[in-house]
């Protein structure tokens, strides 16, 4: 998928459930999320047979800007994924097609919630990345 189509599935998701918050938008989906000790990994997606969507993130995030990066990255999981029961993860390998497209939503959908949160589009990689966590390897995805 490329940026332009990412960009589309962030905005048209956006105008459905009225937000750009990862955190609103996997609720409104029906998605579970919860904070549980993963180890090393920040984030995870599996989808049961039932269909039903979980979201796992790290004990460690939840009080840390961070937590919107990975969940972003793991709702993009969530919706692409829907049909098989498998474990995506988000800890330290950021290669592989599913992985790149993840973390260029996530960089799409909070650029759009930094806006609806403060007025404006970030001015630099800094204030989105001080915003939400932003690891330093996703400054290439969005400059």
């Amino acid at each position: 998928m490329n940026s332009y189509k990412l960009y589309l599935q962030v905005h048209q998701l956006a105008d459905k459930l009225g937000t750009f918050d990862p955190f609103v938008t996997a609720d409104s989906l029906g998605y579970r999320v919860e904070y549980a000790s993963l180890g090393n990994l920040k984030g995870i997606c599996t989808t049961a047979s039932s269909g039903d969507v979980y979201i796992g993130l790290s004990d460690e995030l939840q009080e840390v800007p961070e937590k919107y990066v990975v969940m972003a990255h793991e709702l993009k999981h969530g919706l692409d994924h829907t049909s098989c029961a498998a474990l995506y993860t988000i800890g330290n390998n950021w290669e592989g097609k599913m992985e790149r497209e993840a973390n260029l939503f996530a960089c799409s959908e909070l650029t759009a919630l930094y806006k609806e949160q403060y007025g404006d589009r970030p001015q630099s990689f800094n204030e989105i990345q001080m915003a939400y966590g932003l690891p330093d390897k996703f400054y290439e995805l969005m400059f």
